[in-house]
């Protein structure tokens, strides 16, 4: 049998084999017989006999749902997995799903509202089959979800060179079940490194109810030969943020001083953008310049939110390594807001919460955006003509100092007019 042979194979339950045999006498004498033989990979054809495992791992026991939803499993075997049919309330959804991940869309609204068991039964290349531990989901479709899902889009390493492996990867979260996700680049490729430069990278997220958000990151190729400087910079976009629910924003690039930064509005927003940019200098937009032993300047800004915006909270982080190499106290590192109005750093009240192996947390409250730095307390900054500034105190002393020179200068004056004015009336005397 040959190789070709073996492929145009289609009914694999037996196969019939010719067997020749030359005897003697010159004559030939043609045995046939049929065998079943065992095909790898065909159901039927096996003596495998262990099942596969199988479990449901989208939606969570017990959620109340609407719309149209996602539902997914793992399935495996010790030979291999055929595929996995999801059944609602024992009755199948769809066809056999046979390639990995598994997974179906399952539409709400043909259910009567009310609980209904998910199951999936997994099965073999042998016939054998597993039914997953059943999910109770309860139907409800006077409910609309309208919160959008939360889109991660990772770029790491965030430079590489031309030829590596593509650096970024999209993915997301929701309160009901993700749907689908989808991925762009400025390069025009989500699958290789062919150019030089830096790029934008978007992921995009769906949710089973059609609300969608997408979070960008930037990463960077340089040919072999190539010095790459870079700015990390993150920016994250929600179709909607509504005041019942806190919108967090995290999974920041590892050289962003930022580890999560939560939202509160008064008011629906729509299609808000959030874009966090790290500086390796003053933003040239600064016209002051922050003195003293400075761990990182930033930009965090954002469309659509300003009239609605209630608080913000940020998580700052900060190398342990720099706080111990500046010989800076952990307690001492600050926040620090550009007051764009008086062109002024203004010192922001805050929190140390906390630290890792890494790095040393810092939390603070705010109700505006601009750009920040995040630094050692009680210095104030440079003036752009390179002068160097003035603490508050500073700046009130050396005013009092000249005020007590200008009345010296001014008790001075007059004590020498007086004295003027004696000795030209003495000299009048003298002279009558």
């Amino acid at each position: 049998l040959s190789a070709d042979e073996a492929d145009s194979i289609t009914d694999y339950s037996y196969l019939r084999i010719r067997v020749t045999a030359n005897l003697s006498g010159g004559g030939n004498r043609v045995f046939v017989t049929w065998a079943e033989l065992e095909v790898p990979g065909v159901p039927g054809t096996s003596s495998d006999t262990i099942p596969p495992t199988v479990s449901i791992t989208s939606p969570t026991n017990g959620i109340t749902l609407s719309g149209t939803i996602l539902v997914s499993a793992t399935a495996s075997d010790d030979v291999e997995v055929f595929g996995v049919q999801f059944k609602i309330d024992n009755a199948n959804i769809n066809a056999e799903d046979t390639s990995s991940p598994y997974s179906v869309i399952l539409n709400t609204t043909t259910l009567t509202n009310g609980l209904h068991t998910l199951t999936a039964v997994a099965r073999d290349t042998s016939e054998n089959t597993k039914t997953s531990s059943p999910i109770t989901i309860n139907v409800n479709s006077n409910i609309s979800d309208t919160i959008p899902p939360a889109a991660i889009a990772i770029c790491s390493p965030s430079a590489v060179t031309t030829g590596d492996s593509f650096p970024c990867t999209c993915s997301g979260t929701d309160n009901i079940a993700v749907a689908s996700t989808s991925e762009s680049s400025t390069s025009g490729s989500t699958s290789d490194t062919l150019l030089t430069g830096t790029f934008t990278y978007t992921c995009t997220v769906t949710d089973t109810s059609g609300n969608s958000a997408s979070a960008t990151a930037t990463y960077t190729v340089s040919g072999e030969n190539e010095e790459t400087i870079l700015l990390p910079e993150n920016s994250y976009t929600w179709t909607k943020i509504t005041p019942a629910v806190a919108t967090i924003m995290e999974n920041f690039d590892l050289g962003i001083g930022v580890k999560e930064i939560k939202i509160e509005v008064n008011n629906d927003a729509q299609n808000v953008e959030l874009t966090v940019t790290k500086y390796d200098d003053k933003p040239a937009a600064v016209s002051i310049s922050k003195e003293g032993k400075v761990y990182q300047y930033l930009q965090i800004e954002a469309t659509n939110l300003a009239d609605k915006l209630e608080r913000i909270t940020i998580q700052f982080r900060v190398e342990k390594s720099w706080i111990a190499g500046n010989e800076v106290n952990k307690e001492d590192i600050n926040i620090f807001r550009f007051n764009e109005s008086v062109s002024e750093w203004e010192e922001l009240a805050t929190n140390y919460i906390g630290e890792d192996n890494d790095y040393s947390y810092y939390i603070v409250e705010l109700e505006s955006l601009s750009y920040f730095v995040i630094s050692e307390k009680g210095v104030i900054g440079v003036e752009e003509t390179g002068e160097i500034g003035e603490t508050t105190g500073e700046k009130e002393k050396r005013n009092l100092i000249w005020w007590v020179l200008m009345v010296l200068a001014v008790l001075i004056l007059i004590i020498a007019l007086i004295a003027i004015g004696r000795h030209i009336k003495e000299e009048k005397q003298q002279t009558i």
